[in-house]
């Protein structure tokens, strides 16, 4: 489930699910540049600005995708396309957008072109306008 979750950018996502998938992101981001402050506290702060420089390069290279398939995910579940996920670009105002709507916006009601409602029953989950779903959660 974690795979999905966080390497696929297909398909809907609940508030809820955002919420509790964005959270292991966080943790790890907050905890990796906790040890690493700690570790490199006796550096000098020069070499430090640096150090901190890289670290932040290389955590949003590695957790930018998660991040995207998530914030994506959350926009189909409100009918509108991944490409919102570029308010993000826009500095400090894009991060505050982004959250507010996909964290605290309900999607769509029913199925989207973008799948079944993730807050249906299972029941009602298993077709996608009028097609029986697969078990991977595709039409076909």
């Amino acid at each position: 489930m974690a795979v999905k979750l966080y390497w696929n950018y297909h398909g809907r996502i609940s508030r809820k699910k955002f919420w509790l998938g964005l959270l292991p992101i966080l943790l790890i981001e907050l905890s990796v540049f906790a040890i690493f402050n700690y570790t490199f506290s006796s550096t000098p702060a020069y070499r430090m600005n640096q150090l901190n420089q890289n670290l932040d390069i290389f955590l949003i290279l590695v957790l930018c995708w998660p991040a995207f398939c998530l914030g994506t995910k959350r926009f189909h579940d409100m009918g509108l396309s991944g490409w919102w996920c570029l308010l993000n670009l826009i500095p400090y105002l894009g991060l505050v957008l982004t959250l507010t709507i996909q964290g605290f916006v309900k999607g769509a009601d029913g199925p989207n072109r973008f799948g079944p409602d993730p807050l249906s029953s299972k029941e009602n989950a298993t077709t996608f306008y009028g097609k029986e779903l697969s078990s991977s959660g595709t039409a076909g």
